[in-house]
């Protein structure tokens, strides 16, 4: 299922685009949105973008269980569905049952004890993709998912766990659909703050974003993310323009819809939201008065280092955001287990440890050797903390003998390969390909594991 999109309420008309491209780029699995030219009759009828509809056929695309549950525009995610967004479960169609969406609901609202909140978090969320997704949305200043549009996924025959999918971001990028000039790029009393949507910002929140600020691991883990991001796409203040990959996709963007966003502009006037503003002056808009000055909020006004605000989490105050990564930053592998007392080796794992004071950022580091595995976008390993690396993350947290599930213990998988009673090596490698750390076990096999041997 498709939809073609008039975008034109969004004087640069690229907000929404921005938006799934900025996604995907940091890998979230994002909706497709392209521009189209349209005609009726052989005439030119409008500028607009063919965009995919949230889904089966959508969730399937980004590669995910087309058999899950599917709620879409949950709102501020309360238990008793009285959020202000269309609540509305699209899958399964047959069945009208929301015993998951509430667990989830319950298990992370304000009122419930934090070790309730922590063990939600950790058993019920993919937290490497929702970190991810809301650390995108918050750069992005995607305003209306906290309050109407955030939609969830849940793998239900997979993994069990819940993911966003992006849904309905035009009201984006500064853009406040009533007016508002100049854009709202650093205005941490309204929308700009990098923890915004959590309930310590003030005004409206969203449960989820809620849960992730107030944990402290999460909280690290949103920051360290943020970062990631602001160098991976971003990029520094003082880049050279040549060289800067947001200004130059929106040139990019603006030269490819240009002469349509003029003819479309001439047909239907100008956006009802933002009075006479001119295709090329909400273009301008979007380069001048949002991207550079939140650049800036965002590098220096919430770096941890500006010390002439306070640490902390309210809307006067810095949100934290770390210095780039040490290169020479890594986790440890510091022990597996390889014969597991259930005797169910889905129930095998490996544990890494970061016994650093910094939140390390683990995306697309890899496992080699006994196993195979590469970190998701989004996986970020806390200070003085450990992750757990299993070959089927629901088995681990059916275990009935620590570590498992309601310890709120962070997970990640699966793997390929298996773990051998008789030893082996493991290796750690960052993105570039170098080994970071390695681990040879001694193994200890069983008199049956000694004996047996698979000759053909």
């Amino acid at each position: 299922k498709s939809a073609l999109l008039a975008e034109y309420l969004d004087p640069a008309y690229l907000r929404k685009n921005l938006c799934f491209w900025f996604l995907d780029a940091i890998g979230v699995p994002s909706p497709f949105h392209y521009p189209v030219r349209v005609h009726l009759n052989g005439q030119f009828y409008q500028l607009a973008f063919h965009n995919d509809v949230i889904g089966q056929e959508q969730v399937e695309r980004m590669g995910y269980d087309p058999r899950g549950a599917l709620y879409k525009a949950v709102g501020n995610l309360t238990p008793d569905f009285s959020s202000t967004g269309v609540f509305q479960k699209l899958e399964p169609d047959n069945d009208a049952s929301r015993t998951d969406y509430l667990q989830l609901a319950n298990g992370i609202r304000e009122t419930s004890p934090l070790t309730t909140r922590r063990n939600t978090v950790f058993d019920l969320l993919d937290v490497p993709q929702v970190i991810n997704h809301l650390a995108g949305t918050r750069w992005c200043a995607e305003n209306d998912d906290v309050w109407a549009n955030m939609s969830l996924y849940r793998d239900t025959f997979g993994d069990g766990l819940w993911r966003n999918i992006p849904f309905d971001m035009n009201a984006s990028w500064g853009q406040l659909y009533g007016g508002s000039n100049p854009l709202e790029a650093t205005v941490d009393g309204s929308k700009s703050h990098p923890l915004y949507g959590g309930s310590s910002t003030g005004g409206n929140f969203n449960r989820l974003y809620d849960v992730i600020v107030r944990l402290p691991e999460t909280r690290q883990m949103l920051l360290r993310r943020q970062r990631s991001i602001l160098d991976l796409l971003v990029q520094p203040p003082g880049t050279p323009f040549e060289k800067r990959i947001l200004e130059n996709r929106v040139i990019a963007l603006t030269n490819l819809i240009g002469p349509e966003a003029l003819l479309d502009r001439a047909k239907w006037g100008s956006s009802p939201w933002a009075g006479n503003k001119t295709f090329a002056a909400g273009v301008g808009d979007l380069l001048n008065q949002f991207i550079e000055p939140r650049r800036r909020h965002w590098y220096l006004t919430h770096s941890i280092t500006n010390t002439a605000r306070t640490l902390g989490i309210n809307n006067f105050n810095n949100a934290g955001i770390p210095l780039t990564q040490p290169e020479d930053a890594a986790p440890e592998i510091l022990d597996v287990e390889f014969n597991p007392v259930s005797g169910n080796q889905a129930h095998e794992f490996l544990v890494l440890t970061n016994r650093s004071g910094l939140a390390l950022d683990l995306s697309g580091w890899k496992l080699d050797g006994a196993v195979k595995f590469t970190f998701h976008p989004g996986t970020v390993l806390p200070s003085n903390s450990v992750v757990y690396v299993s070959p089927d993350v629901r088995q681990f947290r059916a275990r009935t003998t620590g570590p498992r599930g309601g310890q709120g213990l962070f997970v990640v998988g699966p793997y390929s390969g298996q773990l051998s009673a008789r030893g082996e090596t493991l290796t750690l490698l960052n993105p570039r390909g170098k080994t970071a750390h390695q681990l040879t076990y001694a193994g200890d096999p069983s008199a049956a594991q000694r004996g047996l041997r698979i000759t053909e």
